[in-house]
């Protein structure tokens, strides 16, 4: 190519940056040309700038000003005391150094015959409030220099960390409208936060006399804590370093990786030759880099990765990250269209190492290269230890929240009275909430048929990436949207509220949820399981909003109404109507006198895995006995539907006997002074344990006129010592009835009811839109006969491939022959 040819090259490239960024623009940053990107006698030097004294000098007036704004909300921030003041729980910063470290030994020593990783950088994915930016933060406080960055766009009472204006005006805002463009502006900007922050770290290093240690500690709360005066001053040195660099004569990927080289070569005791991360640059609300759609037609995102990547496998070898933090699924993608592009070829015209090439239009969606995404975060980071709350305060607000993720009890810090935190909560939940099935989800434990193509996509309609929960997977898409959702009372209890507001949104709800079983994304279980479990948590509904709400002075300590404890006798009258009592006058009196004082309490289903008694063998914890199970169940307001290999029974509903004091002792069923401690916690504990009971549920279709009751033997479950009550449900039957009978055995007394039918003659609860899809549920399941074996197992075959468009399209191709052959139904 000619040297005038070169000339007009590059006169073009400006004109068009100059387009895109005016000069009249407040923010705009300059670019003249790349002559000496392209030269190829250039060498890779010590890049130019490298001996400014930034760190040293007082914040420019004209620099961003809303950290002053920031400042004045946080001197009265209880958000902001709740998520950095707070210690972290759980062991999740560990393993997410445990899981950068095992990807650097891969990164660096590949398996034989593996296809070589891309970059170093790597993905960590959960559903919001689940402690994601937290955890990437805490991994400062465990020796790695963490440089968080957020990409949100505005600051908000609810959400935390704030954004950073900088890094989201460079990565996002100020884009140019052509791809080379914008992999010179990342070159640039990756290259002034090495820059920036070497010279920050030789002054830490000079005032911690050398000491890796400290100088990892003191980096953390300067830039992971609230001092927001060291995280702005950085920030706007790295903002004059881009600017700077991205000048004249800026030489793009070659001058990035020379910046590596000096970062790496001046602290050889930091960066060792270990796989342990030492530097972490953490870029929050990463799905901001996805395309969405308008100018530029480039993918950000892509084009970023291709930065990170030609600077890992071309700079100098140090476990050195960029981890992209985001609720969004499809962030685990980032990086994909790196597997078309050639990784030992030379440098060709097509394809310059010194930028980021152009994206191929064939996207190979196949997740190839990457790393699988970081998700185990865990759960119940604010839990309190079993026995800190008495059995009949499990309801209240502090308590309730504290399960599930952290985000519910951050909410409490806030001086509000009870609704104003539900509404707080639900300012940003229900926006993203648009199908009235999401209020079922969470409570009602429902099962996907993961082997179908439109599951997962129908998952994400209804949840949404916000409140959904993933796991990482091998195949065609790197996560998935669990099946089923995990146990959140606080989150149970606001969809309760949302749920029975309105008659309309309850009908709409099930229409969903009826429409979601016809279409086959939502798996029919045997014997009317889910039918039984809408109706038995229908019911429990209904007697906890007739309950009169108890005044308090602190709204923390308000019980929240769908997580309250309820009479088993209301319950059941409310249930089957006055009349269920044993026919016998004696047995009737006997009854009512044995659960006088006897309470159920859930506010959602949840799924076992394996048989009852025997998963308990297999849990790490094998000391637990059925009633501190059970006290458990309760202390987080759930019950359990039982697993599919559960012999005589399908769910268990905890049962707690409210025993006063003087009575408890001299009953005989527990001696507080037997539990070997002074300690009242325990004492709590161990009193609440021995208080529990079950209510066990058995749905049988057709044969409840033969079918025995099901009994501790059958089920594995401890005998107690305890009443409890045993329930057979025949929704299919034709006649519409109920009976019960009070039985005595050698150790307890067992409450058993018959119920027959699923109309309002035997379920007295039934609203009309309740009573209509019941029957609508029953009757398809008439109608209709489950896939069988092979049917089912060449479903699975074609699993959801993600987001590419393109993959779903082959997908549903082969689908579609499949279900013509078969004759199921089809998606």
């Amino acid at each position: 190519m000619s040297a005038y040819a070169d000339v007009e090259r590059i006169k073009r490239r400006t004109r068009r940056w100059q387009v895109a960024h005016p000069p009249n623009c407040a923010n705009s940053y300059r670019l003249q040309h790349f002559a000496h990107a392209f030269s190829p006698t250039v060498t890779e030097e010590e890049p130019s700038h490298l001996n400014s004294t930034l760190m040293l000098q007082a914040m420019p007036s004209h620099s961003v000003t809303h950290t002053e704004a920031q400042l004045d909300v946080q001197a009265n921030d209880p958000l902001g005391d709740a998520f950095y003041d707070q210690e972290f729980r759980g062991n999740a910063p560990n393993a997410l150094i445990e899981y950068l470290s095992f990807n650097n030994g891969l990164f660096m020593r590949p398996e034989s015959g593996a296809t070589p990783y891309h970059g170093r950088f790597g993905y960590l994915l959960q559903g919001k409030g689940v402690g994601k930016s937290r955890c990437s933060m805490e991994i400062g406080r465990r020796g790695v220099f963490v440089i968080y960055m957020n990409l949100r766009h505005s600051y908000s009472d609810l959400d935390l960390p704030v954004g950073d204006p900088i890094p989201r005006q460079i990565l996002v805002d100020n884009f140019g409208v052509y791809e080379e463009d914008y992999g010179m502006s990342c070159c640039a900007f990756f290259a002034a936060v090495f820059k920036v922050f070497g010279m920050e770290l030789m002054n830490i290093m000079e005032s911690v006399n050398n000491v890796h240690l400290s100088a990892v500690q003191l980096w953390h709360v300067r830039m992971c804590g609230r001092d927001t005066h060291h995280r702005s001053r950085f920030f706007d040195c790295i903002r004059k370093e881009y600017e700077q660099t991205f000048g004249d004569s800026y030489r793009g990927a070659l001058e990035l990786r020379a910046t590596c080289n000096w970062l790496i070569k001046t602290f050889p005791s930091i960066f060792n030759e270990t796989d342990t991360p030492k530097v972490a640059i953490v870029i929050d609300e990463a799905q901001r880099l996805r395309h969405d759609g308008t100018v530029p037609a480039y993918s950000r995102s892509e084009v970023l990765c291709r930065v990170i990547a030609d600077y890992s496998r071309n700079a100098m070898q140090a476990s050195l990250w960029v981890l992209f933090v985001s609720s969004d699924p499809a962030v685990a993608m980032f990086g994909h269209t790196l597997s078309s592009l050639p990784h030992d070829q030379p440098a060709t015209k097509k394809y310059h190492t010194q930028k980021p090439g152009r994206r191929e239009r064939q996207l190979l969606r196949r997740h190839v290269g990457l790393f699988l995404p970081f998700t185990a975060l865990g759960w119940d980071h604010c839990a309190l230890p079993l026995g800190s709350v008495k059995p009949k305060d499990v309801a209240q607000l502090d308590h309730v929240a504290r399960f599930g993720r952290p985000w519910w009890h951050m909410l409490t810090y806030f001086q509000k009275s009870l609704e104003g935190y539900l509404l707080s909560a639900q300012s940003t939940i229900w926006p993203t909430m648009d199908s009235p099935i999401s209020l079922i989800l969470p409570r009602y434990c429902l099962r996907f048929d993961v082997g179908r193509l439109g599951a997962q996509a129908f998952l994400q309609k209804t949840i949404t990436s916000l409140f959904a929960i993933y796991g990482t997977r091998h195949g065609h898409s790197p996560v998935w949207m669990q099946a089923a959702y995990p146990s959140e009372p606080f989150f149970a209890n606001l969809c309760a509220s949302q749920l029975h507001q309105d008659e309309d949104v309850l009908g709409e709800a099930l229409r969903g949820l009826y429409h979601g079983l016809d279409r086959g994304y939502i798996l029919t279980e045997p014997d009317h399981r889910l039918e039984s479990r809408l109706l038995l948590l229908s019911c429990k509904d209904i007697v906890a909003e007739r309950l009169p709400r108890l005044p308090t002075s602190d709204a923390r300590l308000t019980e929240l109404t769908h997580c309250r404890m309820v009479p088993v006798t209301s319950f059941l009258e409310t249930m089957f109507g006055p009349h269920y009592w044993p026919s016998d006058q004696g047995s009737s009196h006997r009854a009512r006198i044995t659960f006088a004082d006897a309470y159920v309490n859930f506010s959602h289903w949840i799924m076992s895995d394996t048989e009852i008694g025997k998963s308990r063998a297999l849990d790490p914890i094998s000391g637990w006995s059925m009633k501190e199970w059970l006290l458990r169940l309760w202390t987080r307001t759930a019950a359990i539907q039982c697993s599919g290999g559960q012999p005589d029974i399908d769910q268990i509903i905890p049962i707690y006997f409210d025993i006063p004091d003087e009575d408890y002792t001299a009953s005989g069923v527990h001696d507080i002074r037997s539990l070997g401690t002074s300690d009242d916690r325990h004492a709590d504990h161990g009193r609440g344990s021995a208080c529990m009971s079950y209510l066990l549920i058995r749905s049988r279709t057709g044969s409840s006129h033969r079918a025995s009751f099901p009994t501790t033997s059958h089920c594995h479950c401890e005998t107690l010592g305890m009443p409890y009550i045993t329930i057979i449900l025949d929704l299919r039957s034709d006649s519409d009835m109920v009976s019960s009978t009070l039985i005595r055995d050698q150790l307890s007394q067992c409450l058993q009811i018959r119920a027959f039918g699923a109309s309002e003659a035997t379920f007295k609860f039934l609203t009309s839109d309740l009573a209509y899809y019941v029957n609508r549920l029953l009757a398809r399941h008439r109608s209709s006969a489950a896939d069988d074996d092979i049917a089912r197992g060449l479903r699975n075959r074609y699993t959801y491939s993600g987001t590419a468009l393109g993959g779903l399209l082959r997908l549903a191709n082969g689908y579609a022959l499949v279900a013509e052959a078969l004759k199921i139904r089809r998606l």
